[in-house]
C-alpha cells in the first residue's frame, strides 16, 4: 500500500530563543513548516529512514526512484532533512529526526 510522506522543516524564523529553543535539538515543540511531501510503498521507520536518504545521499548512489524524488525536492529549493525535522508517514505516526535515529509518535 502506498504511504504519503509529508516533511516538516524547523521553521528557523519562528524559533524564540528567548523562550529557550534551539534549532537542530530533538524538541517535538519546536516551529515547524511543511516542506515537501511524496509517496512511497515504504511505512513507519523505513519510509523516514527513505526519505532521509533521498534528501541526504548523493546523487550517484540513488535508485531511479530515488533520484526522481530528489529532483523534485531540490526543485522546491527545500534543505536537507535534519535533526529536528519531522517526518510524517501516511495518517497515524510522526518521526522526529533526532542526532542518532528517530522519535516517534502516534498523533491520530
Amino acid at each position: 500500500m502506498m504511504q504519503t510522506v509529508r516533511i516538516f522543516t524547523l521553521d528557523l524564523d519562528a524559533i524564540d530563543r528567548s523562550k529557550g529553543q534551539f534549532a537542530f535539538t530533538s524538541d517535538w515543540d519546536l516551529p515547524r513548516k511543511y516542506s515537501f511531501s511524496y509517496f512511497t510503498d515504504k511505512d513507519g521507520e523505513e519510509a523516514a529512514q527513505e526519505c532521509y536518504h533521498i534528501t541526504n545521499a548523493p546523487e550517484s548512489i540513488l535508485n531511479e526512484f530515488e533520484r526522481h524524488i530528489a529532483d523534485q525536492f531540490r526543485a522546491a529549493k527545500t534543505m536537507s532533512l535534519s535533526v529536528g525535522d519531522v517526518v510524517r508517514v501516511g495518517d497515524q505516526v510522526e518521526y522526529l529526526c533526532a542526532s542518532e535515529g528517530w522519535l516517534s509518535r502516534r498523533f491520530a
